[in-house]
């Protein structure tokens, strides 16, 4: 089975996904990487699907949207918004034209930053013209169904988590050293692609109680490509002083270990989301998670997780019992075992093999 992808993303799932998949026969191939041009590639899109469909692709499968936002001339994002959202309407008809059978893995309901001119009708859109729609938890689909984006074929398939994914570090002790950290500090963790929607500012803001106590280093890891948001948040990292470790930018793979060989807890105080790679890599390494009452993470372990009430206030106490070493080494020690045998249980073979035969259900002409 030949498979056609778009986009590639940085995050390691697709390698991961597909990797797994050519157990089966499976070959993937991206879309959208012709050129060096983000808008070229975009529009020449119709053309890939033609090639591809000669090669034998006979699955387009869709994962995120966001490659369909295209930079605009100030005063005119509302009318580059309707255009590519007819342009996405007309993507996958013309895939299906092709008789190819079109796939969308919904990681989201809905994208956390705007891409059309209107999102929930573009959703709709799409799975109107999908063969199969996927989804990591039955919560992404009672999402789409809420607002009409209702699926003529789904599947729920949970995604794997990141076990023997990254390289071996160098171990707990030497990770800590070289971050300064002594066996009395507690040093707490946010880690992934930050965007407004993960509710980093809301953490620097929570977060000053924990540092004043001067028993915390708090890191704050990731690539952020939105300008403005890593200008702010440089700006709060700034008044703590060398206690948060704001770092914006891609972390290579070697070094991923050691960020939470080195950390006590890990926080993730996100606005929004319906599935986090962030909390299955936390878990991964068996760390504990501080989390809100999303429904993304009521599947977690209760003793690998603290909830907080979704508020900055409660965050800021949640922060400030962990600052006390003994309350967050209890945690950290309480979470492993379960965070582990939870991470475990998530393999890619089996995401795989689930994905690969849903895809094989499918009524081919």
């Amino acid at each position: 089975m030949k498979i056609a992808v778009l986009p590639r993303d940085p995050n390691p799932y697709q390698g991961l996904l597909y990797g797994e998949m050519a157990r089966w026969g499976v070959t993937a191939r991206y879309l959208g990487e012709l050129t060096g041009s983000h808008t070229l590639n975009v529009l020449a899109l119709p053309l890939e699907l033609v090639a591809a469909r000669l090669a034998g692709v006979r699955v387009v499968h869709v994962h995120w949207l966001y490659r369909f936002a295209l930079p605009a001339p100030a005063g005119h994002h509302d009318g580059v918004r309707r255009v590519m959202q007819m342009w996405a309407w007309l993507l996958p008809r013309w895939a299906r034209l092709l008789r190819m059978k079109v796939v969308w893995t919904a990681h989201n309901a809905l994208p956390h930053d705007r891409i059309f001119w209107d999102d929930r009708a573009a959703r709709r859109q799409l799975v109107a013209a999908c063969d199969l729609v996927l989804a990591h938890d039955e919560a992404v689909l009672s999402e789409l169904a809420a607002f009409g984006a209702r699926p003529r074929r789904s599947a729920v398939i949970p995604q794997g988590a990141y076990v023997d994914c990254y390289p071996p570090g160098v171990g707990r002790a030497a990770a800590r050293a070289a971050l300064g950290a002594s066996p009395q500090d507690v040093v707490l963790l946010f880690f992934g692609r930050i965007a407004a929607y993960k509710g980093v500012e809301d953490l620097l803001v929570a977060a000053d109680k924990a540092v004043a106590s001067g028993r915390v280093i708090l890191q704050v890891i990731g690539d952020c490509p939105d300008a403005a948001l890593r200008r702010r948040l440089e700006a709060s990292a700034a008044a703590y002083g060398p206690a948060v470790r704001l770092d914006p930018r891609h972390v290579p793979d070697e070094q991923v270990a050691d960020l939470f060989a080195a950390a006590d807890v890990v926080v993730l105080p996100f606005q929004a989301v319906s599935n986090s790679g962030s909390a299955l890599l936390a878990m991964t390494f068996g760390r504990p998670v501080v989390v809100p009452p999303l429904e993304a993470f009521d599947e977690f372990p209760p003793d690998a997780c603290v909830r907080y009430d979704g508020t900055t206030e409660d965050l800021r106490a949640v922060l400030a019992r962990l600052a006390e070493p003994e309350t967050a080494s209890e945690l950290a020690t309480r979470a492993e075992g379960p965070a582990r045998a939870f991470a475990e249980e998530r393999t890619w073979r089996h995401c795989a093999q689930e994905t690969f035969t849903a895809l094989a259900r499918l009524r081919w002409p």
